[in-house]
């Protein structure tokens, strides 16, 4: 197995209004985050270059996948879930990487087997991290920024029931959760021991209060500095 400097790659969970692409936002702001872009100048992520974070001994790249330039951004912006895990297989070996989006937030087998993946090829350590935020919350962001879309266009949005559409989502993603936590206590092949010791199911909880600064927090600390003292159980 290969290390690249305790490489970490963030995946962000939470359903619409929970505060996941608020948390990139500030960070391409702080950290000038300059487009990643192909060959026919469509951008395909961001770049924050040699982010300093205060406490970090070593400045560190972070990429962030995804283009932030449309209403559904992130992994949401990225065509098929087997582009968003290309890139991140691409992005790995090269510095920290991050991503998010609702589509894949409720999503698991995928992404644990992308988790096994790059803990095996390049030790790169994966934190699913979960935002916290309460449903209601996450309801009345949604209908606040439906409101000021329509409003922008001269026009009222159209009727929606959140609770159809959210609470569905919602439950998705605390099951998935609950999937990655029992992922992280089988015996894997790399360790041959339970639970594994390359922790590659490490599971967080995001305080949606405390969002920026706790993933800042982990990107920070790297896998040995952090460890498992931020590992939620649920």
């Amino acid at each position: 197995m290969n290390h690249y400097q305790n490489h970490l790659c963030l995946g962000i969970r939470g359903t619409n209004g929970s505060g996941k692409s608020s948390i990139v936002a500030a960070i391409l702001d702080v950290y000038n985050g300059e487009p990643i872009l192909d060959n026919k100048g469509k951008i395909r992520g961001y770049l924050c270059r040699d982010m300093l974070i205060p406490g970090m001994v070593q400045p560190k790249d972070l990429r962030i996948l995804g283009s932030y330039k449309t209403t559904c951004g992130g992994c949401d912006a990225i065509s098929t879930q087997d582009a968003i895990c290309d890139l991140v297989r691409e992005w790995a070996p090269l510095g920290n990487v991050l991503y998010e989006g609702l589509l894949i937030s409720g999503l698991f087998s995928r992404y644990n087997s992308l988790a096994d993946e790059l803990q095996i090829k390049y030790g790169t350590h994966s934190i699913i991290g979960f935002l916290d935020t309460p449903l209601q919350t996450c309801i009345e962001r949604t209908l606040s920024r439906r409101d000021k879309a329509a409003a922008a266009k001269g026009t009222v949005a159209k009727p929606f029931d959140p609770y159809k559409t959210l609470a569905p989502k919602f439950e998705a993603i605390i099951s998935s959760r609950k999937k990655f936590e029992l992922a992280g206590t089988d015996q894997c092949e790399c360790c041959k021991i339970k639970p594994c010791q390359s922790k590659t199911k490490d599971v967080r909880t995001i305080p949606h209060k405390q969002a920026v600064s706790t993933v800042l927090g982990w990107i920070r600390d790297g896998w040995v500095g952090s460890g498992m003292a931020g590992l939620d159980q649920g």
